[in-house]
């Protein structure tokens, strides 16, 4: 709890002060971002960062190895020679390890957008499931998908806000 005050109040004075021109102004205009509201949400949650990890990671077939995200940048592709299909490689191995894949999710998901993904986020993870069956991969349950999408959001925030010294 008092990393996370240090973390908290870091991220906010951060966000405040120091860089807000990073941030989108909708939402370091929001009423309720920025606020003691907020700190108190970062504390509050801190309590229980290892049991929402623990949560994600009780069913192993909830758990994979990847990157974190695979945009562009982190990914190649090539034709395969006997298939002539395209298929593609990870070529960042920086954050590559055993991770809930809600967290692979949401990083690769997040690269584009808030508003994407509350429009169409259903339907991407949708997508994702059926994917994952048709590949001979586990039947993933979407209700379980999107609350485990809530708690690594929740926990991003703490990520978050333990980088900010070393931006």
């Amino acid at each position: 709890p008092l990393a996370a005050d240090a973390q908290a109040a870091a991220l906010l004075d951060f966000a405040r002060d120091t860089a807000p021109q990073l941030l989108p102004r909708d939402v370091v205009d929001h009423p309720t971002f920025l606020s003691s509201d907020l700190e108190a949400q970062i504390l509050h949650t801190s309590l229980y960062y290892q049991e929402m990890l623990d949560r994600m990671c009780a069913n192993p077939d909830y758990v994979a190895y990847a990157h974190p995200n695979l945009n562009a940048d982190n990914a190649w592709w090539f034709v395969d020679k006997e298939s002539k299909e395209l298929d593609c490689g990870v070529l960042d191995w920086g954050g590559f390890k055993a991770r809930p894949i809600a967290f692979h999710l949401k990083m690769a998901l997040g690269a584009a957008g808030y508003e994407l993904f509350e429009q169409h986020g259903e339907k991407l993870l949708t997508m994702f499931i059926d994917s994952c069956i048709e590949e001979g991969g586990p039947k993933y349950d979407l209700d379980e998908i999107k609350l485990q999408m809530t708690l690594a959001r929740t926990m991003m925030v703490h990520a978050i806000a333990s980088a900010v010294d070393t931006i």
